[in-house]
């Protein structure tokens, strides 16, 4: 005797929302599309979710998700359903872990990016450098922890391919070669300021972004110091410091990666005043930088509201004192080349 078994027959049109162990999911919800229909049907505590009958044997998008909190992945689909189906709801996994430097010791405000099927995915670290990834389905996900952009000539990054649901995961970033540098006769209590750093050699074996001329800055602390993450040990930089409240600078140039601190002097700079001629009325912004073609160096100045300038603490040599001001749509530019420094009474004709 043979025993047919008919389903999707008339009678109610629900499915039926489990977990991976095939346990109802209570409190599931469904978002079901059909055409320019859109309905929301909450599941009961068995995990059911009823359809509308007319639906039956109809092409529907249906978007499942679990009640609020559990640790679930969506389910989402575009076909025809048959009533009494189950639909599986895969446990969301985690990643979490850790960037450390080769002592163990956390490295911090790193970048993480993680790129599953394609798809990446960038978070910002705290000082801690730890991170946890959550809402992941199973598979190998890409970590990438980079330290600065690619870019920049300071960067470092490390790559490594986990399961999800790893715990524990450490990536670890080489901080060495270090450059450090001490600036002597740092005036007490100054902190923040900008110290600029140019490749000048890169070294030999280094990828993109490590070429001469690239540069980045790094704040000096209230005790003259600041440090820098080399390129490699056979790079050799130029440090610039532009310090115009206390009329100071400092530029070295060829410094290498070191067992110990680079010990730099603070020097005295020159300055360059005058004023700016033919500024217009009602004037909304205006600038003067000055530019040392000898020294690949850029500084800015100040002007005032009367039209004076200055640019305090600049290292000798020929200069080019470049201005602009912006009145309304209008801009008005000028630009004076002054031979040495010090210099006063400087006149810059704006047109």
């Amino acid at each position: 005797m043979l025993l047919w078994l008919k389903t999707d027959v008339a009678g109610p049109f629900r499915l039926l929302v489990v977990d991976e162990a095939g346990a109802p999911v209570p409190g599931a919800a469904a978002v079901v599309i059909h055409g320019d229909r859109r309905s929301t049907i909450e599941g009961d505590e068995r995990g059911r979710v009823e359809l509308d009958t007319d639906l039956r044997g109809e092409r529907l998008h249906v978007v499942i998700t679990g009640p609020p909190g559990a640790p679930l992945l969506p389910y989402s689909a575009s076909r025809t359903f048959i009533s009494g189906e189950r639909i599986v709801l895969p446990r969301a996994l985690t990643i979490a872990g850790s960037v450390q430097a080769p002592n163990g010791r956390p490295v911090p405000f790193a970048t993480l990016v993680h790129t599953r099927e394609g798809v990446a995915t960038r978070i910002d670290l705290d000082d801690a450098g730890r991170f946890e990834l959550g809402g992941l389905p199973s598979g190998p996900v890409v970590l990438r922890a980079s330290l600065h952009a690619p870019s920049r000539p300071d960067a470092r990054t490390v790559t490594k391919t986990v399961a999800a649901g790893s715990r524990h995961v450490v990536l670890t970033i080489d901080l060495e070669p270090l450059l450090e540098i001490h600036i002597a006769g740092w005036p007490r209590g100054v902190a923040n300021v900008d110290c600029q750093l140019s490749v000048q050699a890169a070294g030999a074996g280094l990828g993109r972004g490590a070429v001469p001329g690239g540069a980045i800055t790094r704040p000096i602390d209230s005790e003259g110091r600041v440090q820098f993450h080399a390129l490699s040990h056979q790079a050799r930089y130029r440090v610039f410091v532009h310090l115009p409240t206390h009329e100071s600078y400092v530029l070295e140039n060829l410094l290498s990666p070191a067992t110990e601190p680079h010990e730099v002097p603070l020097r005295r700079g020159s300055s360059m005043t005058g004023e700016l001629r033919g500024m217009p009325r009602n004037v909304d912004q205006f600038q003067i930088d000055a530019f040392s073609a000898d020294l690949q160096l850029q500084v800015a100045g100040d002007v005032d509201d009367t039209a004076a300038f200055r640019v305090m603490g600049v290292p000798p040599g020929p200069w080019v004192l470049r201005a602009s001001a912006w009145a309304g749509s209008r801009a008005y530019f000028g630009e004076t080349s002054v031979r040495e420094v010090p210099a006063r009474g400087i006149q810059v004709d704006l047109k």
